[in-house]
């Protein structure tokens, strides 16, 4: 056995030493995440159980069920405006006597939220600071039981009345869009259960534990620095940047793939000399200029499109949005493009010239070798470049923060005629890069934007390590080739 000399003794622990302390800090920055990531959880339940205490979960759920009934008053003064004059004061006289009957039960509704508010500060209704209770900074909201009762008794009376109002809409409106969403309010308003949300909010239950995982991670909402209480929810976040990264690969996928095909199948050598390093150098172009570029030109290019005559007849435009899903995703490809083409062509580079050279000698064409020997031996390594090219576009920041429109929604759930892919939405790393700087440290929306992280960081993860499991069985032959 050979005996190492001093001098590879030496480089052996100095490059050791630097692959150490890489190790290291990737692992300390992992664990600071998913500490921070897992004294959210405690904190957000403990922060609900003291909102629901007092009474502020109870006091939205009753604003949520007022806008409920607000949603079909609303669509009538539309229907109004929509029909002759002979049918607007018979419509108009319904709407009036609706909006008399919902509008004080929202003032009333105001009034509760007011008072949670009062004793979620520790202070009783005239300003004074109330008595300390088992949930620290709170008063239990003793209220509960006087007013649920009176919000429910007058839900339920206007319930009535707009059912009744439904049967005497004029038979001259059927078929009108307006009169169809007042319908649809109908039919959503009489199956909201008003029930049970709100005894489900009774301050006198404290939440279970699972129920703060569920908010957060099946959440549909993410309210901060707001006048009531914070709400934080991953998924329109999680649906956002599956959306834009989604079609940034139908994009970059195929010009990856196809660029590195041709570079390394078809391509004249004075072709390859420049179309690979020109590709390549995609690679250090800054994002923020490509984000600059989408908010200045792309953005508006894209909407001046959409107002063509012929896109015009189509559902959904013109497009109100110049920052959108789209305009993120057609410019975020040009990010994964460069990283798939690489990989993509090393993997091609790796096929066995004694494999493409015994296909062409039984008289294989080059497309025919192309198809049935090239790409099956590289498909493990493309469909790696594939995985790793996502998980690219999953993290990055600069141009879904410019360009993707930064609207907190799930895509497709907030009505309206825009296309799904042209809606604006915010991604995980959007929400890091726009709040992060805002947060006090340790406080609840600073560790919620570490779960974000923590997510981010897993997700990516996943689909490196698919990546790697995917490409196991061609690593295996090529270690078994080379013995």
């Amino acid at each position: 056995m050979r005996i190492p000399n001093r001098h590879e003794r030496g480089a052996r622990l100095l490059f050791g030493g630097h692959a150490f302390v890489a190790v290291m800090a990737l692992v300390l920055i992992t664990l600071f995440i998913l500490r921070e990531a897992v004294l959210f959880f405690p904190q957000y339940h403990e922060e609900l159980a003291r909102n629901r205490a007092c009474g502020m979960e109870l006091a939205e759920e009753m604003r949520a069920a007022t806008d409920e009934l607000l949603s079909p008053v609303q669509a009538l003064r539309e229907l109004q405006a929509s029909l002759p004059d002979p049918q607007k004061e018979q419509v108009g006289t319904l709407a009036a006597g609706l909006e008399d009957a919902v509008f004080p039960l929202l003032d009333f509704v105001v009034q509760r939220q007011a008072e949670a508010r009062n004793f979620r500060a520790g202070k009783s209704g005239n300003g004074e600071t109330g008595e300390e209770t088992d949930v620290p900074g709170c008063r239990i909201a003793s209220w509960e039981s006087r007013y649920t009762a009176q919000f429910l008794d007058r839900w339920r009376s206007i319930r009535s009345q707009l059912r009744s109002a439904s049967g005497q809409i004029p038979s001259e409106a059927t078929g009108m869009e307006a009169l169809e969403r007042w319908r649809t309010g109908i039919e959503r308003q009489l199956r909201y259960p008003v029930e049970e949300r709100l005894a489900g909010a009774s301050p006198q239950a404290p939440p279970p534990y699972l129920a703060t995982l569920g908010r957060f991670f099946l959440g549909r909402h993410w309210v901060t620095n707001s006048f009531n209480q914070d709400i934080y929810g991953l998924l329109p976040l999680f649906a956002g940047t599956l959306l834009v990264s989604g079609i940034a690969s139908l994009l970059a996928i195929p010009l990856g793939v196809g660029s590195a095909l041709y570079v390394n199948q078809f391509a004249r050598p004075w072709e390859r000399s420049f179309l690979k390093p020109g590709l390549e150098f995609l690679a250090a172009f800054p994002t923020v200029l490509l984000g600059f570029i989408g908010v200045v030109f792309w953005g508006e290019i894209v909407q001046s499109l959409s107002a063509f005559p012929l896109l015009r007849e189509l559902e959904g435009f013109p497009l109100s949005d110049r920052l959108n899903a789209f305009t993120a995703g057609t410019l975020l490809a040009f990010v994964a493009v460069p990283v798939i083409f690489t990989l993509s062509e090393d993997a091609l580079a790796s096929v066995s010239r004694d494999h493409t050279e015994a296909s062409f000698s039984v008289g294989a064409t080059r497309v025919q070798t192309l198809f049935r020997v090239v790409l099956p031996a590289a498909s493990p390594g493309l469909v790696s470049a594939v995985l790793l090219g996502f998980g690219r576009l999953m993290g990055e920041t600069m141009i879904v923060l410019l360009v993707a429109g930064n609207r907190i929604a799930i895509p497709g759930t907030m009505g309206g005629e825009t296309l799904l892919l042209f809606e604006p939405v915010h991604t995980m790393t959007g929400i890091i890069a726009q709040e992060m700087g805002e947060v006090s440290f340790g406080s609840l929306h600073y560790r919620a934007l570490f779960v974000v992280a923590a997510m981010l960081f897993l997700t990516t993860l996943f689909f490196n390590h698919l990546a790697r499991w995917i490409t196991r069985p061609a690593r295996r032959r090529a270690q078994m080739q080379a013995r």
